[in-house]
């Protein structure tokens, strides 16, 4: 029988492992694991006679078709492979189930082969089973295609985004908010007529009301942690008093839940910070703020790298805050990391801090505590800290003068 890959020989009677792989979730939608998998049987399992275990060999990968070293669906075929579980790898094409890196894939087949694993597609050009010399160069030509297809749809897809964050004032297209991503808290999205989003606008819906009748918006919990911050407050507590009062977080608002939350939607004080640091909030939206970095030894996935602003592409949108508002709360912000009990730097100033210190009126170990004091004669800000009772009540509700 003449194999459908430029090999003869006969498979009738061996043992088939089909594999499917679709890149994402959303591609499944279109070019499904059922759609591989009644192909393969078409036009593999059933004219070669293969058999196949309906429990135990059919493996359904997600993966991205660029990334190879580490799909645990491969590393599951090895390990079948060495106990002897199959004897043929079916598949619809080898870059749909082995992935577009032509080296990569060819390594893994060599291992497959070591191990006495015949591999077939339903495409003849792919080859899939042939050890010839044109055979290994017919496939490798045909990955490195493939490869260099996915790199340049990459390319003219960021810089089509780029053209669209950057806008043309010659042809009045004006600039606008490019990507399919949740949309940035504070704001909503402003949608052309195809419902694709273009920009923003800032969001005034009442997300809640609290006990004394204060209506709560997006922008006014902005608003209210910048200002907080900007005074001295801490992140933690910032994030401790909106809770208090009950203000639904971001993923509340949005009604996002991370896969596998069991937990009630709680301000996380990095959460704040994020807020914090997030220059939008006067008025500057910044597109392609990290981009695909180099891959390091010891890691499974490339990681992103920090662009310059040269990188960058900013966008104006409507500013909740000032400028000038930002810089105050970032910079206390760091002013409250620096002076942390955790960054003490002057630990030998505050020993009592181990609980000897007892407040006199409560009996409550007394806690450090920093401030700012700022001299008429310099101007400049200095820290300095002090013993302070952390029982804001003592009986009956009175409160500690500690």
């Amino acid at each position: 029988m003449t194999s459908l890959n430029g090999l003869n020989g006969d498979y009738r009677g061996l043992r088939a492992l089909l594999l499917t792989r679709v890149s994402t979730a959303e591609q499944a939608k279109h070019y499904s694991h059922d759609a591989q998998e009644r192909k393969v049987r078409e036009r593999i399992i059933e004219p070669f006679g293969l058999t196949l275990d309906e429990e135990r060999h059919i493996i359904h990968d997600t993966y991205s078709g660029l990334e190879y070293r580490y799909r645990e669906a491969l590393e599951r075929i090895l390990d079948m492979a060495e106990r002897g579980e199959f004897d043929v790898l079916c598949m619809d094409v080898l870059d749909r189930g082995l992935g577009r890196k032509a080296l990569a894939r060819e390594l893994f087949r060599m291992q497959l082969r070591e191990l006495g694993i015949r591999i077939l597609t339903t495409d003849p050009s792919d080859h899939a089973d042939d050890d010839s010399l044109e055979g290994q160069i017919m496939r490798f030509f045909k990955g490195y295609k493939a490869e260099e297809e996915v790199n340049d749809f990459v390319r003219r897809t960021m810089d089509g985004r780029r053209e669209k964050a950057l806008g043309n004032p010659e042809k009045n297209k004006p600039q606008r908010i490019v990507g399919s991503g949740h949309r940035l808290y504070g704001y909503k999205f402003i949608r052309n007529e195809r419902g694709v989003p273009i920009g923003y606008e800032l969001n005034h819906e009442i997300i809640y009301v609290d006990a004394d009748g204060t209506e709560w918006t997006e922008v006014k919990v902005i608003i209210f942690i910048f200002e907080s911050a900007a005074s001295g407050v801490s992140v933690r507590q910032i994030a401790g008093i909106l809770n208090e009062k009950g203000i639904p977080t971001p993923f509340g608002t949005k009604n996002k839940r991370v896969k596998g939350m069991k937990e009630v939607l709680i301000w996380q004080h990095d959460t704040v910070r994020h807020k914090i640091h997030n220059i939008a909030y006067y008025g500057e939206y910044r597109h392609f703020r990290t981009a695909k970095g180099e891959k390091k030894p010891g890691q499974k996935r490339i990681g992103r790298r920090q662009t310059t602003e040269d990188e960058q592409v900013i966008v104006t949108i409507p500013a909740i805050i000032t400028k000038e508002l930002f810089e105050k709360a970032n910079r206390r912000v760091g002013q409250n990391q620096t002076i942390a009990t955790r960054n003490n730097k002057t630990s030998k100033e505050s020993l009592l801090r181990g609980g000897f210190a007892k407040c006199a009126y409560c009996g409550s170990t007394l806690r450090i505590k920093w401030n700012y004091y700022t001299p008429p004669s310099t101007g400049e800000e200095i820290a300095y800290f002090y013993y302070g009772c952390p029982r804001p009540y003592i009986k009956g509700s009175t409160r500690c003068p500690g």
